[in-house]
């Protein structure tokens, strides 16, 4: 009420929304959206607002009483000659007015990066969005100079893209690629290969554009780091600049009776696609949704489209898909003497009988996760333990390190290994047994500040302190 009055008090004024369909998916929109028709409906409020025909389609669905006050404007995109002049208005507009040094090739590189990653948004809608926070990064920095390096940060905060990937001249090193992988996904080569191959193809920019980045079936035992890869993957392509994961996981199981579809507009899928428009999707335990769901997503695997349940059209040309399945695990495998045979065939074997050709064959790739060995547990252990200090605000408030011996390791490796379960119970069991330990230490001892803890293990975990 107070709005509408201030703008009736102004005169006449128009409310400009540049991006409709966002008011409509504010935590208040729900109820924002028929207040706000109301005053449109009485002509108290003027207001023009902008939105795709796809998700005008959407909006007109779940609203058609607050769409049937607007007058439909069509806009016609924008001819190659007037797309030139608009770059030169703006570009004299950074430089005249914004005071803003950028070169004629910086810009033109913007350009490029726009259209490779986001050539079904109408020009210039995102140029100038990005622009604009390119500048404010500028701003903040105190610089009056966009230049290459500046642009690239700015997009890469814009898109969470690591700034690796947009860096033609920065070449890949592929052994530290492989570091990097190997030290995090234990245990599992094939899947280290297809993800530093994925690498090196968005890299080279040698990915389909009407695809998904690429569609991926992570298969085998659970616990082996199905979910953990996925993470990885994630934070590798798409973790620059957000706090929030660009993660996208999406419990299948939950798919099961095939009534309650993927694409309604409330599904972790859609809402978490339109949140996060650069992501890694899980689609976690596919082998438990109902067949309907893979057909459901077979647009969204081979043309990187998928409309959701009021007719918007959802990009996942930007995004890995992950599907994960225990598909061949509880089989019991029959050996005949003489017959050699793989783990990777006798899990393609069982895959190939559970997806119909339809949905097999717009998978690009099947990587098989093997069971975990001792050791493997072992690395696990230490690199859950090595995050203890850095995840916990109790640690870092009172900067104390930690180190273990190899006794506690060996324990927690013991103890937190499931031959069912593989290692998934291994966080567990350092939260009940070390986090619980230190927890009550640190009740105990309230000048254990500056330091570092040692923790071993006798009959319990026990914990000695260093300060220094």
């Amino acid at each position: 009420d107070q709005f509408v009055k201030e703008m009736r008090e102004r005169g006449d004024q128009v409310l400009w929304l540049d991006d409709l369909e966002f008011l409509e998916n504010w935590k208040y929109g729900e109820a924002v959206l028929p207040y706000m028709g109301v005053y449109i409906g009485k002509k108290q409020l003027q207001v023009v607002g902008e939105i795709t025909p796809d998700e005008f389609s959407g909006l007109r669905a779940r609203y058609p009483a607050f769409v049937r006050l607007f007058k439909e404007i069509h806009v016609a995109p924008f001819s190659d000659e007037s797309r030139r002049n608009i770059c030169a208005q703006m570009l004299s507009h950074l430089r005249k007015h914004r005071k803003i040094k950028l070169e004629e090739e910086d810009f033109d590189y913007v350009g490029r990066l726009m259209l490779r990653f986001f050539p079904e948004r109408l020009f210039p809608g995102d140029l100038t969005s990005f622009l604009e926070r390119a500048v404010e990064l500028l701003r903040q920095s105190k610089s009056r100079t966009l230049d290459r390096q500046a642009l690239i940060e700015a997009f890469a905060d814009f898109t969470g893209l690591s700034p690796f990937f947009l860096k033609n001249d920065l070449l890949l090193n592929e052994a530290e690629l492989e570091t990097y992988f190997n030290a995090q996904i234990i245990g599992q080569p094939d899947a280290v290969k297809a993800m530093c191959d994925l690498v090196k193809i968005f890299k080279s920019e040698l990915n389909d554009p009407g695809k998904p980045i690429a569609v991926l079936h992570f298969v085998g035992p659970t616990g082996v780091g199905k979910t953990k890869s996925a993470q990885v993957l994630a934070e590798y392509f798409f973790g620059q600049g957000t706090a929030d994961s660009p993660l996208i996981r999406v419990d299948m199981s939950e798919y099961k009776d095939g009534f309650r579809g993927i694409n309604q507009e409330n599904s972790p899928l859609v809402k978490g696609l339109k949140k996060k428009k650069f992501s890694v999707i899980l689609l976690d335990e596919f082998d438990k949704a109902s067949l309907k769901e893979a057909f459901r997503l077979m647009n969204a695997f081979d043309e990187g489209r998928m409309k959701d349940q009021t007719g918007q059209t959802l990009n996942f040309r930007n995004s890995i898909i992950i599907l994960t399945s225990n598909i061949g695990t509880n089989v019991r495998r029959i050996r005949v003497p003489g017959q050699t045979t793989n783990a990777k065939e006798e899990y393609l074997s069982e895959i190939k009988k559970y997806f119909p050709p339809e949905i097999f064959n717009r998978i690009d790739q099947h990587i098989v996760f093997n069971p975990l060995k001792r050791d493997h547990i072992r690395q696990i252990t230490r690199l859950e333990l090595e995050k203890i200090p850095s995840e916990h605000v109790g640690l870092l408030e009172r900067n104390l390190k930690t180190v273990f011996s190899e006794a506690l390791v060996e324990y927690l490796a013991q103890n937190g290994f499931d031959e069912k379960y593989g290692a998934r119970p291994l966080q567990r069991t350092i939260r009940n047994t070390v986090v619980a330990a230190i927890s009550h230490a640190l009740n105990r001892e309230a000048d254990w500040k500056n330091g570092t803890l040692f923790l071993d293990i006798k009959q319990e975990v026990v914990i000695d302190f260093q300060r220094g």
